[in-house]
């Protein structure tokens, strides 16, 4: 009898340390924390219906008012929610809902949320169109150090398209991405020295920018260098050198580099002729949609028929 009583005084405690565990209320924190996680998960895994329904569980996603060492996750959380909406759906794309999202994402500090929204707006998709918005937005991802965001503001003030055509804008854009690299704009920077963009014609300076983007793998510096050395463009007439540029955009798949080697090829500049390997070149770049070779190759054909 006193072992039972003693076994008794053993069991009551934990039966009410138990009971005072079921009764503290569930932490919001670390649920939110566990959706979060989650959702990255699903989303990373490319289960993108499944995380954004785990995303949307998560109280007050749309809003800031989120937990200061949480707040930069919820922002890049709304960012892919917009990019859900926009792109990873296959059913049917909400450019709208994705707006909203990303507008949200911009809002509390994401970066790239700020550039996708500023393109969205300049472009009037999902809502209406605001350029001087959209730009502004654009501007604030390139100061935050977003090279696409220095790309975009660089090429809107190139083209001229939504802006007032200005290359002294775009200009230190593309010296950033220069400094990393970045093939295209390399090949930008050595046109703008070669057209004599806003005064700026320096033909060796284009070259040392062209030389550089087909390091960096660019096939329109190969293409441009070609081009400058087989026509002699402010330089002596290279006909070995331009043969060398096209053979490595060609070996990119570049239809221009292609359908040029083609006809280097043809006409035996630099190289023995070979017509049948000339004709492939140029047959590839047309199948591609190339316009030049396309009237090469029915040039070749129609001459090949009259003999």
């Amino acid at each position: 009898m006193r072992l039972y009583i003693r076994e008794l005084w053993i069991v009551i405690p934990s039966l009410m340390l138990l009971a005072v565990l079921f009764m503290i209320p569930e932490n919001p924190y670390l649920k939110k924390r566990e959706a979060i996680m989650i959702g990255d998960q699903l989303f990373q895994s490319n289960r993108y219906a499944e995380a954004l329904q785990t995303w949307l569980s998560i109280p007050n996603i749309q809003s800031s008012n989120h937990h200061p060492d949480e707040r930069r996750n919820i922002a890049i959380i709304q960012n892919n929610i917009g990019i859900i909406y926009y792109e990873k759906i296959a059913k049917k794309p909400d450019a709208k809902q994705a707006r909203k999202w990303f507008r949200i994402a911009a809002n509390n500090g994401d970066n790239n949320a700020q550039l996708i929204y500023g393109k969205l707006l300049i472009n009037g998709i999902g809502g209406k169109q605001d350029i001087n918005k959209g730009v502004a937005w654009v501007y604030q991802a390139a100061q935050k150090g977003v090279p696409d965001a220095w790309r975009t503001y660089a090429t809107l003030h190139l083209t001229g398209n939504h802006l007032k055509r200005d290359v002294s804008v775009a200009l230190p854009w593309l010296m950033k991405l220069a400094q990393q690299n970045d093939g295209e704009a390399l090949n930008i920077l050595g046109m703008i020295y070669f057209q004599d963009a806003n005064g700026r014609k320096d033909i060796q300076q284009a070259i040392k920018f062209f030389e550089q983007g087909v390091a960096a793998g660019h096939a329109g510096s190969m293409n441009n260098l070609g081009k400058i050395y087989q026509e002699g463009l402010s330089v002596p007439v290279d006909s070995t050198r331009a043969l060398k540029y096209y053979q490595q955009s060609a070996q990119l798949g570049d239809p221009e580099g292609m359908n040029r080697l083609g006809v280097m090829l043809f006409l035996g500049q630099s190289t023995p002729p070979d017509r049948e390997q000339a004709l492939t070149y140029i047959r590839r770049a047309a199948a591609l949609g190339h316009t030049d070779a396309k009237n090469n190759l029915a040039a070749i054909e129609q001459q090949a028929s009259t003999k």
